[in-house]
């Protein structure tokens, strides 16, 4: 793909989001059906994420996407749907892929998310448990 192209082709997505992503590095797991899988949230705003991992889902798929904060005593959970799966080579933590999540509706849950990760980025700690 072009230059051009590749720029048009960006554009358009970031014309999709209404809302700008932090970039972040924070465990997570995600259910798809009865099934929870391991991953890491890289991206998130109040409306969805971007998450790597090992397992490929599909586009359109609901998923809940669950997340421990430092401060909370419960993990946080997300209701949404898959909008974008990329594939894209292992890299040194084993991830296989990178979907895109849009989130149900804006909760208290998902302000925290953001709040956390937006105080954590500003003092220069990550947002995780245990790390």
């Amino acid at each position: 793909m072009d230059n051009k192209r590749k720029s048009y082709e960006q554009s358009k997505t970031h014309e999709k989001r209404s809302l700008s992503r932090l970039k972040t590095f924070v465990p997570c797991r995600f259910q798809l059906g009865e099934t929870t899988h391991e991953g890491r949230l890289v991206e998130v705003s109040l409306a969805g994420a971007a998450i790597t991992c090992v397992q490929i889902p599909q586009t359109g798929e609901a998923v809940t996407v669950s997340v421990d904060l430092p401060e909370q005593q419960k993990s946080v959970s997300f209701p949404g749907r898959i909008v974008r799966v990329t594939p894209y080579i292992s890299d040194s933590k084993g991830q296989a892929c990178r979907f895109a999540v849009r989130f149900n509706s804006v909760t208290p849950d998902s302000i925290k998310l953001v709040q956390a990760v937006m105080s954590k980025k500003t003092s220069g700690e990550i947002v995780a448990r245990g790390e």
